[in-house]
């Protein structure tokens, strides 16, 4: 504030840190207060449009100032925007370094353990999410790290497709055990179509699946078709089925949200010998947000699809009943 007269930049344009703690990321006010100070007091400052903008700054808010930037931005081949999450896919740190510097992964742990995960994901992950709107909390959700000694009653998946691009394709497998359901693996890939099919084929056959049911909006039907035919070359006999989806993805994912919670079991992302692939999945759906843009919805919607494909069976349940005359 109270910049203008004062400051005029002709090459750099910089600026650090501009939520200053948490109390300011958690005030939707103060946040857009914060934006209005950002996009007409200091980038006015520029001269010309030679200049660069440098923003630096933990990623407390999907609202921030840098969130708004990169939401702005999008698509533009002149930004960049940099995350440089301490740890990585395999939840070791990234900057352990010599004679005592940066962070070690034990140290990371015993932080992660200390701290609210919105906290965590938002200073040490560069991952803002919305403490209050976040649908899936980690404390929220039911965890197991065996599955139970005796055979399912059913070994069942839901895959939402991807097209070419930067969505991913999730394909959870749960084994149904009554009603309660092991999420035992996940498939969370966001690579090539014709790579994912063959994944997709591969774990089928390897959970020893029974009926699978396929996304068939945006080329779901063919993906479908292409993995049928390399099952059959795998000699798996996985049933799968096809569904057009017409409800609202974000409606259909917060209405599935308290089911999912109440009969679904996860792996804990936490524990070591949870593959990276499943971490991957479960921090996509614990940093799911109801406001905001969401980069990556695709595990929560596989999960809500997963609800509608188990009610339907219900649905379809036909009950036999005394004739009353």
């Amino acid at each position: 504030s109270q910049l203008a007269g004062r400051v005029r930049a002709s090459n750099w344009l910089y600026l650090d840190d501009p939520v200053p703690g948490i109390e300011v990321a958690l005030n939707r006010e103060q946040l857009e207060k914060l934006w209005q100070m950002v996009s007409t007091d200091f980038f006015q400052r520029a001269v010309g449009d030679r200049v660069k903008r440098l923003v630096i700054g933990t990623r407390w808010s999907i609202n921030d100032p840098i969130g708004k930037l990169e939401e702005f931005y999008e698509g533009d081949p002149q930004a960049m925007f940099i995350r440089e999450p301490v740890l990585d896919e395999n939840n070791e740190s990234r900057f352990d370094y010599p004679y005592g510097l940066g962070y070690t992964t034990d140290n990371l742990m015993k932080l992660q353990s200390m701290m609210d995960d919105a906290s965590f994901l938002a200073i040490y992950q560069q991952t803002p999410i919305e403490r209050e709107a976040t649908l899936f909390a980690p404390d929220e959700l039911q965890y197991f790290d065996e599955l139970p000694d005796v055979e399912p009653d059913a070994i069942l998946a839901v895959c939402d497709t991807k097209e070419q691009g930067s969505d991913y394709c999730s394909m959870p497998v749960a084994y149904q055990y009554g009603d309660r359901f092991y999420v035992n693996s996940f498939i969370c890939d966001n690579g090539k179509v014709e790579v994912v099919q063959e994944r997709v084929a591969e774990r089928l056959v390897k959970e020893r699946v029974k009926l699978c049911q396929i996304e068939s909006n945006r080329g779901g039907t063919l993906f479908a078709s292409a993995v049928g035919d390399r099952l059959r070359e795998l000699g798996g006999f996985t049933k799968i089925t096809t569904k057009w989806t017409q409800t609202n993805k974000s409606t259909r994912i917060q209405v599935n949200s308290a089911w999912v919670k109440d009969h679904f079991f996860f792996r804990d992302p936490t524990n070591p010998k949870t593959d990276r692939e499943y971490r991957t999945a479960m921090n996509q759906l614990c940093t799911y947000s109801m406001i905001g843009k969401v980069k990556n919805d695709d595990v929560a919607d596989s999960l809500a699809l997963f609800v509608d494909f188990i009610l339907s069976f219900s649905a379809n349940r036909v009950t036999i009943l005394k004739r009353p005359f």
